[in-house]
């Protein structure tokens, strides 16, 4: 395995994550969120005031109340059926989408159904935009309701994406693949060390591993293992409340995938994209890595 990799292309510092416990958003960005929590929020005042029967159909409505352009309304019960569904009400709603994933193995319901039941949040995927039907990143923002089920909604490109996102997650996926290997041929203690070591085969420029188990304690950490390595980080969030490492845990539980959310950059603590891709290691840890949006 070479040490430089010829198709690392951006800068991957997931230090920045555990720097600090909470990051100011842009003030785009936190308009743009209130905007969507009070569109969630309309839809939960109209179930109680009409009932779930009328306020579902008013969300399955192309041309309802509850349907802006790409933005509309989706509701399932705890068990990931689809009850509601304003973008494709035909082919969503009646079906256990539970174990739906994304194009990245993403299970976007599972994560959603779990944070909804911590009182809800934000996760960000990829799903076809309505007005074009591209696959387009996607921050969803979602409430239990009356303990039966979740009410929310999402933006397309939130925040801006590189148009590259694609190639660089599929460079990603590459890079975490060849660590795993890496842990198969030497065994883990000896592959750890070598994750965490700077000048190290698995650390080009800001493009580096991490190991973390179950619990959300850091096994390996390519970018400051003396600071973080037998610590854990389980409860940390992002600018918008989202609890990374619950989320990593649970794709890779559902056997990995692509985990994106916003934080602040090392170098401008501007509020950004930021995805990680992971793996299941073994029956207790992941293995994954992380670039930035540019």
């Amino acid at each position: 395995m070479k040490k430089s990799f010829t198709y690392f292309i951006v800068a991957l510092t997931f230090a920045c994550m555990f720097a600090s416990k909470s990051f100011a958003a842009p003030a785009t960005a936190k308009t743009e969120v209130n905007q969507l929590l009070a569109f969630v929020n309309s839809g939960v005042n109209y179930i109680k005031k009409h009932g779930s029967e009328k306020a579902f159909a008013e969300i399955n409505n192309p041309n309802g109340q509850f349907r802006k352009g790409d933005l509309y309304l989706f509701v399932y019960d705890f068990n990931g059926v689809c009850l509601a569904h304003g973008y494709d009400p035909q082919h969503m709603v009646g079906k256990n989408l539970y174990n739906l994933q994304d194009k990245f193995g993403t299970p976007a319901i599972k994560l959603m159904l779990g944070i909804a039941k911590r009182g809800g949040g934000f996760v960000t995927f990829y799903w076809p935009e309505p007005s074009t039907g591209n696959v387009q990143l996607k921050t969803a923002y979602f409430k239990p309701l009356d303990n039966k089920y979740i009410i929310g909604a999402g933006l397309y490109k939130l925040l801006d994406v590189p148009q590259d996102q694609i190639v660089k997650l599929e460079a990603l996926k590459a890079f975490v693949n060849a660590g795993i290997d890496y842990i198969k041929n030497h065994g883990e203690d000896a592959a750890y060390r070598e994750f965490d070591e700077p000048y190290g085969e698995f650390r080009s420029g800001d493009w580096y591993m991490f190991v973390i188990n179950y619990q959300g304690t850091f096994l390996a950490y390519g970018m400051d293992p003396k600071g973080y390595v037998d610590k854990n980080f389980y409860d940390i969030k992002d600018a918008f409340g989202t609890p990374i490492v619950q989320l990593l845990i649970n794709t890779a539980k559902s056997g990995g995938g692509v985990v994106s959310y916003y934080w602040s950059t090392p170098t401008t603590g501007e509020v950004v994209l930021k995805s990680s891709y992971v793996k299941p290691l073994n029956d207790n840890a992941l293995i994954g890595a992380g670039i930035y949006g540019e």
